[in-house]
């Protein structure tokens, strides 16, 4: 019997390896849409007054 552990087990070894992982189908598409347009929506907002250039911020900037 495969439990829970054991499906997840290949996608926490590559967030530790990686740092992120990719979920095929975990959202819906419309979920997607929505979810995208929120986080592009937030990121124009928090970064509308920084003129600094890519080279100048953090991997996570």
């Amino acid at each position: 019997m495969t439990t829970l552990a054991d499906k997840i087990a290949p996608y926490a070894a590559q967030f530790r390896r990686d740092g992120f992982v990719m979920v095929p189908d975990l959202l819906a598409a419309d979920d997607l849409e929505r979810y995208g347009a929120a986080v592009d929506e937030a990121v124009a907002r928090r970064k509308r007054f920084d003129n600094r250039k890519l080279g100048e911020k953090t991997p996570y900037e």
